[in-house]
This record gives structure tokens, C-alpha cells and sequence, in this order.
């Protein structure tokens, strides 16, 4: 998906590629007649030369200062992601990766449901109006033993958005091109707040997203365009697990609250 920002960049880097002359040469000419049209701005400001110099000077120390400071906070920074046992509200919208397999064992059908009318179907009226299912771009049925469990991402996506289009207001399938790029779901999610709050007047209190699906990439895109505060991350946990470590279907799951919070990592000794 090709953002706004993404199509500006490219236009502008046509003024800078070597292999279109014509632009090449009408970029740097550009570039030498505003950079001198500025340096006259700020001596006609500040007067003389030499305050001149040292304002450069002053800016230069501190874009040196603020890259090392960057450095420092990456190096530093640590990313803290946790389960909470507060009971998840449901809520009108909801953003969702969906895995393949059999669709009425996904993560993915077991959200849905609970936002909708509940795991079983105690609520008459629904309170999931507004839909985002998040898969791969492929379609059809994946490498699988079993017919069953071969459907695909996208074609477990578009079966759940047919079963519950007719209960909600708006149900939409979000193809991700590189299941294994998180910026892409990143961007994707990104683009659904937006498009929640311009498009159906959500706030971002009302969205709640669900990680439980899709690939270990899209999981890291997710959280990390739900960083705000306001922004509700949940996750689908199994209330029992068979011997081999897999979730008992037959108990079914239910939604925790994850956090997403920030720290400071001490230094070396």
C-alpha cells in the first residue's frame, strides 16, 4: 500500500537521480539558489558574519548533541509487553490478524465472536459494528495434510467477513503484500485508525486490536503502531492446553488486556 508520504518522497527523488539529467540538473540548481536565498535571509537577520558563524556553530553542537542523545535512548530503550488480567470490555471496533487453518478455529473467529454477540451468543444486539481483518496476500489453500486446515489467511478472512458482514456496519479485508515485513502492518494499522476516525467518527478508545493471528512479523507490526495509551492491544489465551502444548479448542479462549510500556535500561558497569 502506498502511503501519501512514500509517493511525495518519490517525486521528490526524481530532482536527485543521476539517470534523469534533465531533473538531476534542475534539482541542484534549485538546491544552490535556495540555500543562497537562505544564508542572505539569516545575515540580513542577524546583521554580521560572524553571528552569523556562530549560530552555525550552535546549531551544528546541537544536532551533534541530539543524534548522540538518540543513540543513547536506542541503545537504552526497552520494550515491555504484558498480560494483564482486566477483563476486556467489547468494544464497536476491531482489528484483527487472521491466521490459516480451519476458520472456525482460528484466533481470529474466537475474537470476533466475542466482540460481536459473545463466545456464546448471550448478547442479542451486537456491539462489534466495524471490522478490519488483517491476512496475507495470497488466496486459495495453503500446504496442508488435511483439506481442512489448508485455508489460507486472506481465505479464512474473507469467510469470516461473509458470516458477519450481515450484523455490522462495515466489515473490510486488509491484504499485507510481506507477511514478514512488520512495517507493513505497521502502516496498515496505522491507515485504520485513521480511516476510523475520519470515515465512522471512532475514537481510538472504542478500536481494540487483537494479535493473536498472523505471523510472528505482523504480531511485532501491530504492537508497535499500538504504543499510544489509547490504543488497546488483546490477545486471545487459551483457557486450557492439551499435553503437547497446544491449545484445548473444545475450552475455548477468551481475551486479556496486553500492555505495552517503555523504560529506561541501566548502563554497563
Amino acid at each position: 500500500m502506498n502511503t501519501g508520504p512514500d509517493r511525495i518522497n518519490r517525486r521528490f527523488e526524481r530532482f536527485f537521480d543521476p539517470r534523469i539529467p534533465l531533473l538531476f540538473l534542475l534539482g541542484l540548481v534549485l538546491t544552490a539558489v535556495l540555500g543562497n536565498a537562505v544564508y542572505d535571509w539569516l545575515l540580513d537577520l542577524v546583521s554580521t558574519p560572524w553571528l552569523l558563524a556562530v549560530l552555525a556553530l550552535v546549531a551544528l553542537v546541537l544536532l551533534v548533541l541530539a543524534y548522540a542523545a538518540i543513540g543513547w535512548l536506542r541503545e537504552r530503550l526497552g520494550v515491555g509487553v504484558v498480560m494483564s488480567d482486566r477483563q476486556v470490555d467489547p468494544r464497536p471496533g476491531l482489528i484483527v490478524l487472521v491466521s490459516q487453518g480451519a476458520p472456525e478455529t482460528t484466533s481470529a473467529a474466537a475474537a470476533i465472536r466475542y466482540h460481536c454477540r459473545g463466545e456464546r451468543d448471550e448478547r442479542a444486539e451486537p456491539t462489534l459494528r466495524y471490522l478490519w481483518l488483517l491476512a496475507g496476500a495470497a488466496t486459495g489453500l495453503a500446504e496442508a495434510e488435511t483439506p481442512e486446515s489448508a485455508a489460507t489467511s486472506m481465505a479464512n478472512a474473507e469467510r469470516l467477513a461473509a458470516q458477519h458482514r450481515p450484523l455490522l456496519r462495515h466489515a473490510e479485508l486488509v491484504s499485507i503484500g510481506d507477511i514478514d515485513d512488520p512495517q507493513q502492518t505497521f502502516e496498515a494499522v496505522e491507515g485504520i485508525y485513521r480511516e476510523a476516525k475520519v470515515r465512522f467518527g471512532l475514537r481510538e478508545q472504542e478500536i481494540i486490536a487483537d494479535f493473536t493471528g498472523g505471523t510472528k512479523s505482523m504480531t511485532a507490526g501491530m504492537v508497535l503502531a499500538c504504543t499510544p495509551r489509547e490504543r488497546d492491544l488483546q490477545f486471545m489465551k487459551p483457557r486450557r492446553y492439551l499435553p503437547d502444548g497446544r491449545a484445548d479448542l473444545e475450552a475455548g479462549s477468551e481475551p486479556r488486556f496486553v500492555d505495552v510500556s517503555f523504560s529506561l535500561r541501566g548502563g554497563e558497569d
